[in-house]
């Protein structure tokens, strides 16, 4: 907690005081969302002490940190509370005060269980995600499928590649994984280093896409379900992202665009460009997967390089031409007042942000749907990988080392599920 809070009198409470109080429930669950120095830390102390007053067992209570660092300010700053909540008096400032309050319930329950906390500070349990995950692992040795505990190492950089070699190797076997490797050589220009690096590269993020490849590949579906599936999960991706735009544009904007959209799709003198899929355009797209080049070609009409289009780069490329191209005074005064009109509203966008920002993504979104061609890769990519977590167990093994996400997996696997837990 910053100073600025820590000085504050009872009279002089931040606004977000309630909302305090209200996160030191320990029957609910929060996500406290605020910038740096705001106060995260001392909510999270305060938390803590609160379910000291509560538990039998200071074990009870995990606090998780994603740093060392993190771990040990936390660890001071509830050991502080303690030893300032038995030897001083109880404090004027508003948030000191609750903060004794909680420290000297949480010393009487300490008291009554005789657990000896400012003597005993390890049976506090402040860790990291690593940490953690890790005396799970060692509290269920058979469920986590260890076994022994092997050493954590903090680079697998090495293992991860010895690991996608050794599936690489197959190519020239008569194994079933052979065709695929070829496949993937192929689409690679039959650069086998970089596929080693590629594949060692998905292994080291192994514990974000493993439960769902793994699943795809051993599942019982055939490969047109499979294809389907992924296919939709890519539509349900571009809808949010096109429906984030729509909701964004201002409704002026979205009454004058498709006129300009249209009028510059017909006269672009740039071949192929991708604002002819505005032609005939009279109102704005439905926010849907099936109208993403649209959308995009709208994006391309708004922006360049991912930022706002000056209104000075309206011109024939972009689709208005000069009043010089017109063929009678009627079409004259209509390419200028376009040209205009299109100015005026890049110029009414300069600043906008939120809505630059979601446009830009536009063009990051991956196709809606699979040629046969990729799927096939796909297919076979994710044969490799699945193939080359099991060569990756048997590295571990052989070292007698794992990497850190390894033994997240293994934590989480020793939990079990939702149905079998």
């Amino acid at each position: 907690m910053n100073k600025a809070v820590d000085q504050l009198p009872e009279a002089d409470l931040p606004e977000d005081w309630a909302a305090r109080e209200q996160a030191l429930d320990p029957e609910r669950s929060f996500i406290v969302q605020a910038p740096a120095g705001s106060g995260k830390t001392g909510l999270l102390t305060q938390r803590f002490l609160q379910l000291l007053a509560r538990v039998e067992a200071p074990e009870e209570i995990v606090a998780i940190t994603f740093t060392r660092k993190a771990a040990g300010e936390m660890r001071n700053r509830i050991l502080q509370a303690l030893h300032k909540a038995s030897v001083e008096h109880e404090p004027e400032s508003a948030y000191q005060k609750k903060t004794w309050k909680l420290a000297r319930a949480a010393l009487i329950n300490d008291l009554q269980h005789n657990w000896q906390l400012l003597l005993n500070p390890a049976r506090l349990k402040i860790q990291t995600i690593d940490s953690f995950s890790q005396s799970l692992a060692r509290q269920m040795p058979l469920l986590s499928q260890f076994g022994a505990i092997p050493s954590l190492t903090e680079d697998a950089s090495d293992m991860y590649r010895e690991a996608a070699l050794a599936v690489l190797e197959q190519l020239e076997t008569s194994h079933p994984l052979s065709e695929d490797i070829a496949r993937l050589l192929r689409h690679r220009d039959n650069r086998m280093d970089e596929l080693q690096g590629l594949i060692a590269d998905m292994l080291d993020r192994r514990d974000q896409w493993m439960r769902h490849i793994v699943k795809h590949v051993t599942g019982d579906k055939d490969s047109i379900v499979r294809r389907q599936e992924i296919e939709r999960v890519l539509q349900r991706l571009i809808d949010k992202a096109l429906l984030g735009v729509d909701q964004t544009l201002p409704s002026e904007i979205k009454d004058t665009l498709p006129a300009l959209a249209a009028f510059a799709a017909e006269h672009t003198n740039v071949e192929d460009s991708s604002i002819q899929n505005c032609v005939g355009m009279q109102t704005m797209p439905e926010s849907i997967s099936l109208n993403i080049d649209k959308w995009t070609a709208i994006a391309d009409l708004l922006l360049t390089a991912g930022q706002w289009r000056k209104p000075g780069g309206v011109n024939i490329k972009l689709g208005f031409p000069t009043e010089k191209a017109a063929d009678n005074p009627q079409q004259k005064q209509d390419f200028k007042e376009k040209k205009q009109a299109m100015q005026a509203l890049l110029g009414d966008l300069q600043g906008n942000e939120d809505l630059r920002l979601k446009l830009a993504t536009l063009r990051k979104l991956p196709a809606a749907t699979y040629a046969d061609d990729e799927w096939l890769l796909i297919e076979s990519l994710f044969q490799l990988l699945v193939n080359a977590v099991g060569q990756l167990q048997l590295v571990f093994g052989q070292r007698g080392e794992v990497d850190f996400s390894e033994m997240t997996i293994r934590a989480d696997r020793a939990l079990g599920d939702e149905q079998v837990p």
